[in-house]
């Protein structure tokens, strides 16, 4: 029972991912940061193995690798999406303080920042970029939202579960978690009306 209960709360709480890219692609470019949260340094959490999605990255005709650090256990690569020049650091771990609610002031923070130690295992960061490679008359925000419906659409097609931590909106309250995108391929969730 308690499981049920779980599973309900699980496909109730959060939008769907494929509505949410729907509504990113046809987002005026300059609501995108007040709707979606889009800026510099934004995470989506990805549970898929490491060296396959790098894998993916390096044969796709859509990035181009840039460098790789390891340091102790932590491996961080670093790509460039060359329709828009954003960068990807992907790195084969979750930090705390990525997490939605990583401050832990209440139990839902807590419960948020668990949810998402524990079900992802790779990071990507999106990062604006600089300033002499911005595409002229296209905002950053727009730039970057072109990633985010790649990387969502890639997250469908093959069934691997995502998160994007950071997809509240700045016009919206901070612990409005109901905008916290999962995709879960593994749990069926309620059809369309």
């Amino acid at each position: 029972m308690i499981v049920t209960f779980k599973y309900l709360v699980n496909i109730s709480l959060h939008m769907r991912l494929d509505d949410y890219l729907e509504k990113l692609q046809n987002c005026q470019d300059e609501r995108l940061k007040s709707e979606f949260g889009l800026s510099d340094n934004w995470y989506i959490f990805l549970n898929m193995d490491f060296n396959r999605f790098i894998d993916h990255l390096k044969e796709s005709d859509n990035y181009s690798y840039l460098d790789a650090r390891k340091q102790n256990d932590e491996v961080c690569y670093f790509f460039e999406d060359k329709s828009t020049v954003i960068e990807l650091q992907i790195v084969n771990k979750i930090y705390d303080m990525t997490t939605t609610g990583c401050a832990c002031e209440t139990e839902i923070d807590k419960i948020e920042s668990k949810r998402q130690l524990r079900d992802y295992n790779l990071t990507i960061v999106l990062q604006h970029p600089y300033r002499d490679r911005n595409i002229e008359n296209v905002l950053n925000s727009r730039l970057m939202g072109n990633v985010v419906l790649n990387i969502g659409n890639f997250a469908i097609e093959k069934g691997i579960p995502l998160c994007m931590p950071q997809s509240i909106g700045f016009d919206y309250d901070k612990k409005d978690y109901s905008r916290i995108i999962y995709h879960e391929p593994n749990i069926p969730v309620p059809s369309k009306k």
